[in-house]
């Protein structure tokens, strides 16, 4: 295989998969923008770890549906995440702690 191919294939795929992780977006996004059903936050505390998950419910306030679900963070993950939650925006699907500066 010639190297041109090689970066031209190289290119192709990650065009590919930016064009999957957009649609992906688009697709959470039309879900995320139903408000037409009321939504419930579970939230399970687990000794120092906490889970997040977001039921679909009818009017009766009944969960009858698991919209989605975060995996076990720590204490000040879940509360980035339930301040989110609280302001009306989606958790932070990463979230990474700073850095320290190097000497």
């Amino acid at each position: 295989m010639k190297p041109n191919q090689k970066a031209h294939s190289h290119k192709e795929l990650e065009r590919e998969l930016l064009l999957a992780k957009a649609e992906l977006c688009k697709l959470k996004a039309r879900d995320l923008e139903d408000h037409s059903q009321p939504s419930i936050w579970l939230v399970e505390v687990e000794g120092d770890a906490t889970r997040l998950t977001r039921l679909k419910s009818k009017p009766t306030l009944k969960p009858d549906q698991v919209l989605e679900s975060y995996p076990l963070v720590d204490a000040g993950v879940a509360s980035v995440y339930l301040s989110a939650i609280n302001r009306g925006f989606q958790p932070p699907r990463c979230l990474s702690h700073l850095e320290k500066p190097s000497d």
